[in-house]
C-alpha cells in the first residue's frame, strides 16, 4: 500500500513540475516519503494549551515597530487584504501567522490528504451531529483548518467552492450591512481569471480578475458517468457557484491549464 501511494505520489510530482534533475528529484522524492511516514504517525492536537502555556509568559515580546494595518492569520482571505493594502505605496502591514510557511509538498495539489494529517492543520472538530458524520467518533466530523501561510487554501485540494448564499444573507440579517450574498459577489468576480472548458453562470463568474479558476481534463467516461448517475437521482446538471448552488458539476479548481 505505501508503495502504490508512493507511486501515485511520484506520478503527480512529475505531472507537476515536469522533468526535475536528478538531484531535485531524489529530494522530492525524500520529502513526499517523509510526509506519507509522518502523516500515518500524526496525531492530532485536542487542545490548543501550547498557546497559553506558563512558558509563554517569560518570553519577552519582540517590537517590529508600528504599522498602519496588522493583520491577524496568513491564510487565503489574510494573504488577499494584505496585498490590496499594499498596494496603497505609503502604507505598511504586518501579517501574524500562528502557523509556518507552507511546504513545498503543498504546491502538489494530489498530496492535499497528508497535509491534513499534519502540523499545518489545526484540527478542530465539529459539535456533535444527529444526523451526520455517522462513522465518526462521537459523532464528531473532523474540520479541516489551514495552519500556515495560505491557510486552508494550502491544504483544501485548490478546490474553488463558495460558502452559500443563504449564509451571507443570514449574515446581513444579524446586522451585518453589505455581508449579503449579492453584496460580495462583484468581489469574488472581480478576483477571478476564468478559463472553463464547461459551461458556467457567467452572471455569477468573474473572467479578469487575477486568480485562476478552471475546470480539470475529465477521467475519460468516468466523469461524465459520475454526473449521469446524480442526474438519474434527480440533481441537476449546472455550475455549483452559480445561481443555483444545489446541482452537480465538474469541480472548480484554483489552478491554471494551458
Amino acid at each position: 500500500m505505501y508503495a502504490f501511494r508512493l507511486g501515485i505520489a511520484l506520478c503527480v510530482a512529475v505531472f507537476a513540475y515536469g522533468v526535475l534533475s536528478d538531484s531535485d528529484f531524489d529530494k522530492f522524492v525524500e520529502e513526499i516519503e517523509a510526509f506519507i511516514n509522518a502523516s500515518d504517525s500524526y496525531v492530532l492536537p485536542t487542545n490548543k494549551d501550547s498557546y497559553f502555556s506558563d512558558e509563554n509568559d517569560t518570553v519577552s515580546p519582540t517590537d517590529y515597530g508600528t504599522y498602519d494595518f496588522i493583520i491577524v492569520g496568513g491564510g487565503a482571505a489574510g494573504g488577499v487584504l494584505a496585498n490590496r493594502l499594499t498596494e496603497i505605496e505609503n502604507f505598511t502591514v504586518l501579517v501574524v501567522e500562528a502557523g509556518k510557511v507552507d511546504p513545498p509538498i503543498s504546491r502538489i495539489t494530489g498530496l492535499a490528504a497528508y497535509l491534513k494529517n499534519s502540523d499545518w492543520n489545526w484540527g478542530y472538530w465539529s459539535t456533535v451531529q444527529t444526523k451526520g458524520c455517522l462513522a465518526s467518533p462521537d459523532q464528531k466530523c473532523r474540520f479541516t483548518a489551514g495552519k500556515g501561510l495560505g491557510g486552508g487554501s494550502s491544504i483544501n485540494w485548490a478546490m474553488h467552492v463558495r460558502g452559500n448564499a443563504a449564509d451571507f444573507d443570514k449574515w446581513e440579517d444579524l446586522g451585518n450591512s453589505g455581508w449579503s450574498y449579492s453584496d460580495c459577489l462583484p468581489y469574488f468576480k472581480k478576483s477571478q481569471f476564468g478559463n472553463f472548458s464547461v459551461d458556467i453562470d457567467t452572471d455569477y463568474q468573474g473572467t479578469d480578475g487575477p486568480q485562476s479558476i478552471t475546470v480539470a481534463e475529465d477521467t475519460p467516461t468516468l466523469t461524465q458517468e459520475i454526473i449521469n448517475a446524480f442526474t438519474e437521482l434527480g440533481k441537476t446538471e449546472g455550475d455549483y457557484n452559480g445561481a443555483d448552488q444545489y446541482n452537480v458539476g465538474r469541480i472548480q479548481y484554483f489552478q491554471k491549464y494551458n
